[in-house]
């Protein structure tokens, strides 16, 4: 993830570490390059906690946050009455 945007925000943010293992299962889950923002927060990050964890941007997982974005977005995971269809929840 590049540095240089975390470091040009306003408020504080906090970055979970990551498992390798579980990063490179939600990346190819989700399909995307880690070129992309999306990509490079699931697979370098176990999450982003923004102003003090006000907001919360799901990464591969991590003990300070309930799942990930594979579980919170994968069938079979959570009812499917819950999913959001074309969508795909990252915060």
């Amino acid at each position: 993830m590049q540095e240089r945007l975390l470091t040009e925000l306003i408020n504080t943010v906090e970055v979970l570490k990551t498992d390798r293992a579980r990063a490179e299962k939600v990346l190819l889950y989700l399909q995307v390059r880690t070129r992309s923002p999306l990509g490079a927060v699931a697979f370098e990050t176990g999450g982003l906690l923004v102003d003090h964890g006000w907001l919360r941007f799901l990464g591969s997982g991590d003990q300070r946050l309930s799942g990930n974005l594979l579980s919170w977005n994968m069938r079979g995971q959570i009812p499917e009455s819950h999913l959001l269809k074309g969508a795909c929840i990252v915060a």
